[in-house]
Order: C-alpha cells, then sequence, then structure tokens
C-alpha cells in the first residue's frame, strides 16, 4: 500500500501486513462416465481468479488437477459438446467426483 490505509478518522500509513501462502493448494479429482471416445478430451476449469486450467482425461476417464486455488470454477469438457458446463467450489478441501456425458 503505497498511499497509506486510513481507518475511520485514523490513518495507519505505517502499518505493515504480513501475508502468508498456503503450505498446501487443493487437489481436484473426478472420473467421468459414458465418454465413448476418451481420446484428446480435456476437462477444462475456469474462474475469474485463475483464468483457465486444463486436464487430460486418461483412458480410464479419470483426471486430476493437483493443484487449484479456491473458488469458483466452471466445468466443461470443451471436445464432448453434450456435457454441459458445470459450477464447481473449490474449498481448502481435496474433493473427488463423479461426472456423466447424457446419453445421446
Amino acid at each position: 500500500m503505497t498511499e497509506g490505509f486510513v481507518v475511520d478518522k485514523a490513518d495507519l500509513s505505517g502499518l505493515v501486513l504480513t501475508v502468508a501462502a498456503p503450505q498446501r493448494l487443493p487437489r481436484y479429482r473426478g472420473k467421468i462416465a459414458g465418454l465413448t471416445n476418451r481420446t484428446g478430451v480435456n476437462v477444462e476449469m475456469s474462474g475469474p481468479i485463475v483464468g483457465s486450467v486444463q486436464a487430460t482425461v486418461r483412458q480410464d476417464g479419470t483426471f486430476e488437477f493437483a493443484t487449484l486455488t479456491p473458488g469458483m470454477y466452471s466445468l466443461r469438457l470443451p471436445q464432448v459438446p453434450e456435457f454441459r458446463p458445470v459450477n464447481v467450489v473449490i474449498t481448502w478441501n481435496d474433493a473427488d467426483v463423479q461426472l456423466a456425458v447424457p446419453a445421446r
């Protein structure tokens, strides 16, 4: 803060803020049922803080984001138009989810 910090009528220009980074970010894993062809399919998570991140869907239908910043995301499968985006809230806890592609 280069121009001070005002609380009520007091000037707190000499205030020192210490920000500690978290020791570990949460992991988000899942499995997608109903995918007929998993080759080249990605899971995309997009949100206002991080932008967009992607993970590859493995041949068994699983995927993993090793670290995500907590917040609200939209999860989608760009290569699978019949899968509608899902809103996801990432907390400080790891998560395992089960998703399914609707039958055509």
